[in-house]
């Protein structure tokens, strides 16, 4: 029955081109589970019973010579488990986003032809648990919000060379937590953004090279709300003066894994108050104190660590 709709579909299509007319896409897609909306150029197959709906959606406008849309959009449908390798075929979409699919688990590279034009993409579906193989130079904007997601591969990363903001926010809230490949980000030579607010790393460690950067452009890293309970040498390299590091860190900042971060010349926000002891006296005592935003504890009041006096450090050893 499918294949009789999207011949008839085609045909149609064909005819009506024959006869001089220029079928709508609304007509096209009269008997498809997708939808078209002229007024914001949006395809929108949420309401899909099977993907292979899509797949035939795809087909019919690619025939009737409509190849290139604003906007893909698939959402909230739960009986959606997985993407075909090219789902789109010829058709091209700016913006793609297949979101809140209870049941979705995408481990192909579906893009196809919008693998040229793509722009923004958002793949926030729970059961994610790692970023799809996609092969994509067009994309600058990636976001992919899962608790399920528990690893960030440097091979995903590097099939999107060019995004220049990369949101996974609450990544790793599962039983595993998060963990990244050494040099992930590396690869993304013109990010400038990185928010990762909320995720848990597994086993609360920051790893060596999880948060390693080249990019000169390179503006925000948003760590706000992560736990860290130990921080291994060299896990933060390639700051910027222009970049803003922004932390929940339980973990002392110690010279040894945050000297790098400091004489770039980037900015470190600490969200959480802490206890500013002699770990924090080479900052307080150095020109890196103007780049650090950080509250103390301090006889059970919250001091800035710029107002803290100098002759409370005085006494540590190596200051």
């Amino acid at each position: 029955m499918k294949t009789q709709v999207l011949l008839l579909a085609v045909l149609l299509a064909h005819a009506a081109v024959g006869w001089g007319l220029t079928p709508s896409l609304s007509s096209l897609l009269e008997n498809s589970a997708c939808d078209y909306n002229d007024l914001e150029n949006i395809v929108d197959c949420s309401a899909v019973e099977d993907v292979s709906e899509v797949t035939d959606a795809m087909n019919i406008l690619s025939e009737a010579g409509f190849n290139d849309f604003g906007s893909f959009l698939l959402s909230d449908n739960p009986r959606v488990t997985s993407l075909p390798e090219d789902l789109f075929g010829d058709v091209q979409f700016r913006r793609i986003a297949i979101t809140n699919n209870a049941n979705l688990v995408i481990e192909k590279d579906f893009l196809g032809a919008a693998r040229d034009v793509v722009l923004q993409i958002d793949l926030s579906s729970p059961q994610m648990a790692s970023i799809p193989p996609l092969r994509s130079s067009s994309v600058t904007k990636y976001t992919q919000n899962a608790e399920a997601l528990e690893h960030i591969s440097k091979d995903a990363l590097a099939g999107m060379p060019n995004l220049e903001s990369l949101t996974l926010k609450k990544a790793g809230n599962n039983q595993n937590g998060l963990t990244i490949d050494f040099g992930a980000f590396a690869t993304l030579k013109k990010l400038e953004a990185l928010d990762m607010e909320g995720s848990r790393l597994s086993g609360f460690n920051v790893t060596s090279g999880a948060f390693h950067f080249d990019s000169p452009a390179l503006k925000t890293v948003q760590l706000g709300g992560i736990y860290m309970a130990n921080v291994f040498p060299s896990s933060f390299e390639g700051f910027t003066a222009d970049t803003t590091l922004t932390l929940m860190l339980n973990y002392p900042i110690t010279i040894g894994n945050f000297f790098n971060v400091f004489n770039s010349g980037a900015s470190v926000v600490v969200q959480e108050t802490t206890p500013c002891s002699c770990n924090l006296a080479w900052i307080r005592l150095s020109s890196f104190l103007q780049q650090a935003s950080i509250s103390c504890i301090v006889r059970q009041d919250f001091v800035s660590l710029a107002n803290v006096p100098e002759s409370s450090f005085l006494h540590c050893c190596g200051a």
